[in-house]
């Protein structure tokens, strides 16, 4: 499960949140109730969505059109995905989505990514690799070969990193992704890449567009997991690293959801999708 904790009461009032608040967004499980007037949903479906700072429990109240912000949301597991993999989904896969729809990359790009080994990195690389891109992906020297699998070319970050990227890719990069905080947009400035094809996640830049999950597509998160090979062999496909949305009009229609009886992981990613 995605986790989100604070202690400051301007970043909790952010994001609706009172203090002191607890952690745990993302989910998956199985539903054992539906409420009156639910459609689309039914006793035994397996689900995986998000209830902000509440996931981590036996049982899940969520609204069936709601948003991770305000009564949780649920979307159908695909077959083929496990509950383990589904629960590290919803946002940093969001957060992935709507960083890539704010630089669009595609065939002919090279894409730079900071922190390209962190919860959205791992779907940021592999779904800029699906769209055709070349994907430079910064990260530590012992974070090199995890990267590499994920189908990014690694570079180290820190001092000189411009330095570095342009040796590795002579003929520049086109579009730039920085989920940590401004080193990957200052390098990118200096390679020359337009500020409308660089965005971040975690830091406010002029100029720059931000991304935030809450800004993801409809059907973004359904779309992701559709993605997911069903062979482990495949390097062009997302695979979750263990590391880890949407916002969909709310509704007072709940459903019930057992997110205890799936497996979980803890990761560390943007915040949650709220706004």
């Amino acid at each position: 499960m995605d986790w989100f904790m604070t202690a400051d009461a301007a970043t909790a009032a952010r994001f609706g949140l009172a203090l002191p608040c607890g952690f745990g967004t993302d989910y998956a499980g199985t539903v054992d109730q539906v409420g009156a007037g639910v459609t689309g949903f039914a006793v035994g479906d397996r689900v995986f969505g998000g209830a902000l700072s509440r996931a981590v429990a036996d049982h899940v109240v969520v609204e069936a059109e709601g948003s991770i912000a305000v009564g949780g949301d649920a979307h159908r597991t695909p077959d083929g995905v496990d509950d383990r993999t589904a629960a590290v989904l919803s946002i940093a896969g969001c957060t992935a989505a709507a960083a890539l729809a704010v630089v669009r990359p595609g065939a002919g790009d090279t894409l730079l990514v900071g922190g390209a080994g962190g919860g959205v990195g791992v779907f940021v690389v592999q779904l800029a690799r699906l769209a055709g891109a070349r994907v430079i992906g910064t990260g530590s020297a012992a974070s090199a070969d995890a990267l590499a699998e994920l189908g990014a070319e690694p570079v180290t970050y820190g001092e000189g990193l411009a330095e570095r990227v342009r040796a590795l890719v002579p003929d520049g990069v086109t579009a730039a992704v920085d989920l940590y905080g401004t080193e990957v947009v200052q390098a990118a400035r200096a390679l020359g890449v337009p500020d409308a094809r660089i965005t971040t996640i975690a830091a406010a830049v002029d100029g720059i567009t931000p991304a935030n999950g809450a800004n993801a597509a409809p059907g973004a998160l359904e779309e992701i997991p559709r993605t997911w090979p069903r062979d482990a062999s495949s390097s062009r496909s997302p695979r979750p690293s263990g590391s880890s949305t949407c916002a969909p009009p709310s509704s007072s229609r709940r459903a019930g959801t057992s997110a205890g009886r799936s497996s979980s992981t803890s990761s560390r990613c943007g915040p949650p999708c709220a706004s």
